[in-house]
């Protein structure tokens, strides 16, 4: 039997599950597997008063240099107006 070990790295910190799912999609929509750690336990306390419940954002490490690039990316905001 072959064991592959791959290595992971914490891509992101998150304290509220909203924006952590949404760059999980972002990262999804480009073709990159990626996890979030924790995200079940933030989700039971949404305001999160403490701050001290964090959702990793967790990727291979070979996708590190291709995440950043995606991260990084500006996009034009007038594409998102609304029309009048």
């Amino acid at each position: 039997m072959e064991t592959i070990k791959e290595k992971f790295a914490v891509i992101k910190r998150f304290r509220t599950a909203g924006e952590a799912n949404i760059i999980k999609a972002l990262l999804d929509a480009n073709g990159i597997d990626s996890e979030l750690v924790h995200a079940d336990s933030a989700s039971l306390f949404p305001d999160n008063p403490s701050k001290s419940l964090q959702i990793d954002l967790i990727a291979r490490e070979e996708d590190v240099e291709k995440i950043k690039e995606i991260l990084s990316a500006k996009f034009d905001e007038k594409e998102f107006e609304q029309a009048e």
